[in-house]
């Protein structure tokens, strides 16, 4: 009898509510596990690979496109074009800290969120920060906005 094992990849997509938002906000989660829909994660995986065709990294590519060189901001918040699978009320936005401008290791990027998100109050704004091993691309600081 021929046994043959193929390799499958299941994808569990969960809509990622509000409330677990809010809990992640104050335990983040500690894997590298997508909550993305599957149209969104092929999309992200495509654009990953088109990169490295480039030779670029996921970090090389965010420096480039958000900090070039004449760029003397300290952070860019951008519509994460690859957004986890959230509510449909729900924007997904990621604050980036300009990885070609020194600044303190400690620093708090919840503190450089800019207005209008700075004066959001709590059930209009989750700020989740994914732990170094749960980040995609962990050379640049950055922390995912929630807003609804």
């Amino acid at each position: 009898m021929l046994y043959v094992f193929i390799n499958l990849y299941i994808y569990i997509y969960i809509m990622i509510t509000w409330e677990l938002l809010k809990k992640y906000e104050l335990m983040p989660p500690k894997s590298s596990k997508t909550y993305r829909t599957k149209e969104i994660n092929d999309a992200y995986e495509n654009h990953k690979n088109k990169l490295k065709q480039q030779n670029l990294t996921l970090s090389k590519y965010i420096t480039k496109t958000l900090f070039n060189n004449n760029n003397k901001e300290l952070v860019r918040l951008e519509l994460n074009p690859f957004s986890y699978n959230v509510d449909e009320n729900v924007s997904h936005f990621i604050l980036w800290l300009n990885p070609l401008i020194e600044h303190p290791n400690n620093i708090d990027l919840k503190t450089l969120i800019p207005y209008p998100y700075s004066e959001y109050t709590d059930d209009k704004i989750a700020i989740i920060s994914n732990s170094l091993d749960a980040r995609s691309i962990p050379e640049i600081e950055h922390i995912h906005l929630f807003i609804r």
